[in-house]
């Protein structure tokens, strides 16, 4: 049985996941390129932060890492569609994914206990999700659905894989704060 904090924080950061990456993947269709990686990453990482405001300080940091993070991930599943196109979703996963763990790992450095173990779980996530998206997505255009569906459908279903995935060690890194000093 799980306490209502934890339920409501792994409930609200699955959520926050889908949603995010739903309304993201969709914002890309308007938004080609640089605009589409930018929007793609402000929203992601807004999301994100919004279950853990009460839990971590500085949410500019959350936000900009994050969406640097996925700026670099994107263009890097773009760079790399034109030579090998499956594995686009796994290009932007691992490296999204990847610089994504790392700058929100330091966001949890001070407040959490092994926030170590955060950088590779988000690269695995995001991989995993990016996957799934892509198969669902490709899923929706097979059933003759439009594009439109086809990007929002694929997007909730990598936020949920991401979320889904992340949560169990978001949950036991807040299970046992660990309160970190400064250096003197």
């Amino acid at each position: 049985h799980m306490p209502s904090t934890q339920a409501t924080l792994a409930v609200g950061w699955i959520a926050a996941n889908a949603l995010a990456w739903a309304i993201a993947v969709g914002t890309k269709l308007p938004f080609r390129g640089l605009w589409g990686w930018i929007a793609c990453g402000a929203i992601v990482g807004t999301a994100q932060w919004l279950p853990l405001r009460g839990r971590l300080r500085s949410a500019p940091a959350w936000i900009a890492g994050t969406c640097c993070a996925w700026i670099l991930g994107n263009w890097a599943g773009e760079a790399h569609a034109d030579f090998i196109p499956p594995l686009n979703p796994l290009w932007a996963g691992s490296v999204g994914g990847a610089l994504a763990g790392v700058v929100q790992s330091w966001n949890f450095w001070r407040r959490c206990s092994w926030p170590g173990v955060w950088a590779p779980h988000v690269a695995v996530s995001s991989i995993l999700g990016w996957l799934m998206g892509t198969w669902v997505g490709f899923a929706v255009v097979d059933q003759r659905y439009s594009n439109a569906v086809a990007y929002w459908a694929g997007g909730a279903s990598c936020g949920l894989v991401i979320g889904l995935v992340s949560a169990p060690v978001l949950l036991l890194m807040f299970r046992h704060p660990e309160q970190r000093r400064e250096p003197e």
